[in-house]
């Protein structure tokens, strides 16, 4: 990628973001490791309040747990790093924040109807298009002590996926969508919600949009299965699960994972 496109890349980006961010730092790179990495590495020479790192290409996108994530070229790869005067809730919330912006980004935008599984995931079409990984990181010796580093990746009009995904991850078609303007309607809806945590008001859509809300499912912690009905989630975005014997059991911690039971 030539540096006139990656100019033209953030250029986009900016021309579509809400006027509150047209000053925003945007940083475009033909290809990185991952945008969360390179957000890391700018943190000691970029002191603004926020900036935004996106990528054409990653060669070492992850997810939750250090999963690799397949990153072909030209989807969305993008990391909002937000400092912040003091802890912005939990992990889980701060993601529960990030899905609800990538399904009313995509909703804004376009006609094209998403889902979210907990916590990370949006789907369309039953597949998973998007995946989200937030990383609070503590840093006594920078003026704001705590920085947010929101990572995102949405597939738009790619459909070669290895193999073993095929049946897993989809793409959102790029007749509606663009990277860059899908990038800035995220951004836009992203801090609209991180700016104003105390407003609970983004779980209304969380449930409405929840893939799995009303379905069974099979969860594991500890290491030891279970199995239930997802009934709601809770005001600190914890998925709540009756079993068959009438508990209810509150999901709020990162090493669960969690699927749709037949899946």
């Amino acid at each position: 990628m030539r540096q006139s496109d990656c100019d033209s890349f953030t250029q986009s980006i900016a021309e579509a973001l809400s006027p509150a961010y047209k000053n925003m730092l945007l940083l475009h790179y033909p290809q990185l490791d991952s945008t969360n990495n390179q957000a890391k590495r700018l943190l000691s020479s970029i002191k603004a309040e926020q900036f935004l790192v996106t990528a054409r290409q990653q060669s070492g996108g992850r997810g939750r747990k250090g999963r690799s994530y397949f990153s072909p070229p030209g989807n969305v790869y993008m990391t909002l790093a937000q400092r912040l005067p003091a802890v912005l809730g939990d992990v889980v919330s701060i993601t529960t924040m990030a899905s609800v912006a990538v399904v009313r980004a995509v909703t804004r935008l376009s006609h094209l109807q998403t889902q979210i599984k907990w916590v990370n995931d949006v789907y369309y079409k039953g597949k998973k298009i998007c995946g989200i990984l937030c990383e609070l990181l503590a840093d006594p010796q920078d003026a704001y002590g705590y920085c947010l580093l929101i990572g995102i990746g949405v597939n738009i009009g790619h459909n070669d996926f290895p193999v073993e995904l095929a049946d897993l991850a989809t793409s959102l078609p790029d007749d509606q969508l663009s990277a860059p303007t899908l990038i800035a309607e995220i951004v836009n809806q992203l801090l609209a919600l991180i700016t104003q945590p105390e407003n609970k008001a983004y779980l209304t859509d969380y449930r409405k949009h929840s893939l799995v809300l009303g379905k069974a499912i099979n969860y594991w912690q500890n290491g030891q299965p279970y199995s239930g009905i997802a009934i709601d989630i809770d005001e600190q975005a914890a998925l709540l699960v009756q079993h068959a014997d009438g508990t209810i059991h509150r999901l709020d911690s990162g090493e669960i994972s969690i699927r749709l039971e037949n899946t």
